[in-house]
């Protein structure tokens, strides 16, 4: 992957610069995708976690 990466880079084509962004887009785009999917999971074990360590310790603070 890097060696691809420094075979882009190199070329004089002069397209690498769009092709990085595109990919830097699509890197993005997926990861919004991912954290729209696991956010209400994550959201919900911290709750949870939380209010142990209120029953546990009082307060939580």
């Amino acid at each position: 992957m890097l060696v691809f990466f420094a075979k882009l880079l190199h070329q004089n084509r002069g397209i690498a610069t769009t092709e990085l962004l595109v990919l830097t887009g699509g890197i993005g785009l997926l990861t919004v995708m991912v954290l729209k999917v696991v956010m209400p999971a994550l959201a919900a074990a911290h709750d949870t976690v939380l209010s142990r360590i209120t029953n546990i310790a009082g307060s939580g603070y």
